[in-house]
């Protein structure tokens, strides 16, 4: 008795998971399943090296094995076969999405077990079991993907990340939404490039947010793409509503006592006709001095978030002495990342030089569209936006984003191509 005493205590020692006793009731057919949970601690895991797509490599230990911690984070109905993270169980909301996906419960059952004939959901998952899983889960979102259900309120696209103070102003006004911000890094700059171009590359990369968000609204957090290509994207996606990003001039027309206006942008926006539209409708009585500057752009992209106060006021320097010599009194931020230096600006500039951007107006007319179907998520939470790039064009990037959204409290998605 002793000895089988020890054999068990020393079985529950070696064990690798548990069945939890909160049950996971399944969004799809309400059913209630037992949750298999990974232990921790006890030399379990033993961190090794990173693979080249920074995945962690845990080593075999003497005690436990080879052990996969990954093949735990997949849960599946036993009842359904519906498979998803164990977090996402409780956000799948979306009644129309839940009704097809319930439809669909035998095909992904026969599906898998063509592939995976021995996999078994009562017993302790082994490498194989989990392999299985992963595979359901891939069925699963596809099945959820070709619904045509959104995944996100909303959606900002820029080539850089200095649109992002567009996203963090609107979720200040509106903090129950779900939103994601597609740079297009391995385009950037837009601003150097041709009208053809820049149609070209934001056609793409919208094609992508399409695509993977179905997104209830597009914000263009960039003049450049706004002023270039909305009405384009407006023709080629009829059925997604766009808002875009355009330089101030009205509203700096009517606070300008000098009646010379300031306007920092990138050469496209610059020398855009419909920049000049913009001025001839609301600005005609003004002189409009604009400033393309893509050293300045250049500097917020890849210099700012590891930049010191002073080298941040030097930056800025240059683009607000230019204006300040030409006496304008007001001084529109055309491109979206100059929002993330409006305050260094400002600062530089003094009280007798008012810095606007068009922030206000675009989440106003934003939120206008974009709220009337909050309610149609697939999945509805309340996560922290979510950053996502097109590439990486120097060594660092990845630190840099990373850091730059932890620092900005959202969550850096990594590489879409």
């Amino acid at each position: 008795m002793a000895a089988s005493g020890k054999n068990s205590s020393d079985k529950k020692k070696s064990a690798i998971s548990y069945w939890s006793k909160d049950k996971c009731i399944c969004p799809v057919c309400k059913k209630d399943f037992e949750r298999e949970v990974m232990l921790s601690g006890n030399g379990r895991m033993i961190a090794g090296g990173l693979t080249d797509e920074l995945h962690r490599i845990f080593e075999p230990s003497a005690r436990f094995g080879k052990v996969y911690p990954l093949i735990y984070e997949i849960g599946v109905c036993p009842h359904c076969h519906t498979a998803l993270m164990w977090n996402d169980f409780k956000d799948l909301k979306n009644k129309e999405a839940i009704n097809k996906l319930f439809e669909k419960r035998e095909e992904r059952k026969e599906k898998v077990f063509t592939i995976f004939p021995y996999f078994n959901l009562k017993r302790e998952r082994t490498l194989f079991d989990g392999c299985a899983m992963y595979y359901l889960a891939l069925l699963f979102l596809r099945s959820l993907k070709s619904f045509h259900i959104r995944a996100v309120d909303f959606a900002f696209l820029d080539s850089g990340i200095g649109g992002i103070p567009y996203l963090l102003f609107l979720q200040e006004k509106q903090q129950n939404v779900n939103c994601i911000y597609y740079a297009d890094t391995k385009n950037f700059p837009y601003g150097q490039k041709s009208s053809e171009q820049i149609i070209e590359n934001a056609t793409i990369a919208t094609q992508k947010i399409i695509e993977k968000w179905n997104p209830g609204a597009i914000v263009l957090a960039c003049n450049t793409i706004s002023v270039t290509a909305l009405e384009e994207l407006r023709k080629r996606f009829p059925n997604v509503p766009f808002v875009g990003t355009v330089p101030a001039i009205k509203p700096a027309a009517i606070i300008s006592k000098t009646k010379k206006i300031g306007l920092l942008a990138t050469n496209a926006t610059v020398n855009h006709p419909y920049t000049k539209k913009l001025q001839s409708q609301f600005a005609f009585d003004c002189s409009i001095i604009s400033r393309g500057d893509p050293e300045l752009i250049s500097f917020i992209e890849h210099k700012f978030f590891q930049a010191t106060e002073e080298e941040r006021m030097e930056a800025v320097k240059p683009a607000v002495n230019f204006f300040r010599d030409k006496n304008c009194d007001v001084i529109v931020l055309a491109c979206t990342h100059f929002l993330n230096m409006s305050d260094y600006i400002q600062k530089v500039a003094g009280s007798q030089i008012k810095v606007i951007d068009s922030r206000e107006g675009v989440v106003k007319r934003a939120l206008a569209v974009g709220l009337n179907n909050l309610n149609d998520l697939a999945f509805k939470n309340q996560n922290k936006p979510l950053l996502f790039v097109s590439g990486f064009t120097q060594s660092n990037d990845f630190n840099t984003y990373s850091n730059f959204c932890q620092n900005i409290g959202i969550t850096f998605g990594g590489y879409i191509d």
